[in-house]
C-alpha cells in the first residue's frame, strides 16, 4: 500500500523560461517512468482511494481488493456506496 505525499521540490523551476520547462519536462516524465507511486497507479485500470478527514490523510492507490482489506481494517461501512 502506498501513501500519498507531497513532495518538498514541486517548485524547483521557478523562471518561465525554455531551459526551466525542458527541464522540468523531463524529471516529471522521470517520474513517471520510474517512480513507484505513478507505476502502482498505471498498473491498475481502476484505483481506490481512502480519505480520512478525521485522519487528515489520504491512502491510495489502491486495487479493488486492497481497498476490501482496508476499509474492513478501518472499520468503514459496508453500505458505503461506490461509483
Amino acid at each position: 500500500m502506498i501513501g500519498f505525499y507531497l513532495r518538498e521540490d514541486t517548485v524547483k523551476y521557478q523562471i518561465n523560461d525554455k531551459v526551466s520547462f525542458v527541464k522540468s519536462e523531463h524529471e516529471a516524465d522521470s517520474q513517471i517512468k520510474k517512480g513507484t507511486f505513478y507505476q502502482h497507479i498505471f498498473a491498475n485500470k481502476i484505483n481506490y482511494w481512502i480519505i480520512s478527514i478525521a485522519r487528515d490523510s489520504l491512502i491510495g492507490p489502491l486495487t479493488k481488493a486492497e481497498f476490501a482489506l482496508v476499509s474492513k481494517r478501518l472499520k468503514i461501512p459496508g453500505e458505503l456506496k461506490l461509483d
